[in-house]
């Protein structure tokens, strides 16, 4: 069965250090269940940290806490940054955004281990259908 998710993190004030993070996961139209996770973020201090954690903590929920019947998941993120570096496609340009990068691409390296895992863009309208915000 597989699973869609979406992911967002961002900066809510401009400031640094006032960061948050979000995620969904729909397991299936037959099985209503569906997680939010709205976290704050005390240690990012731009948006693209943020877009990178809330990743991060997306595949972490996965990889630790999916139940047995998730065997596939489609991750959806509206950060053309992170989608585009996590599946090689571009390559890190900022040393700020590297711890980020090799924290999420560590756990997606895992979770492929025993999962099929797909990373798409969406437009932001999409997210925030989803997310709420």
């Amino acid at each position: 069965m597989e699973a869609v998710c979406y992911c967002d993190g961002g900066n809510t004030l401009g400031k640094k250090f006032s960061g948050y993070c979000s995620y969904r996961i729909e397991f299936s139209e037959h099985i209503p269940t569906v997680l939010n996770s709205r976290i704050p973020l005390f240690h990012v201090a731009t948006n693209n940290e943020a877009e990178y954690e809330a990743m991060y903590l997306l595949l972490v929920h996965l990889y630790y806490f999916t139940p047995e019947f998730a065997d596939s998941f489609v991750v959806y993120s509206d950060s053309q940054l992170v989608v585009k570096t996590i599946t090689d496609e571009w390559v890190i340009r900022k040393d700020t955004l590297l711890p980020y990068y090799i924290k999420a691409k560590g756990v997606l390296s895992k979770l492929r281990e025993t999962h099929n895992i797909e990373i798409k863009w969406v437009p932001r309208k999409i997210i925030v259908k989803k997310l709420g915000h």
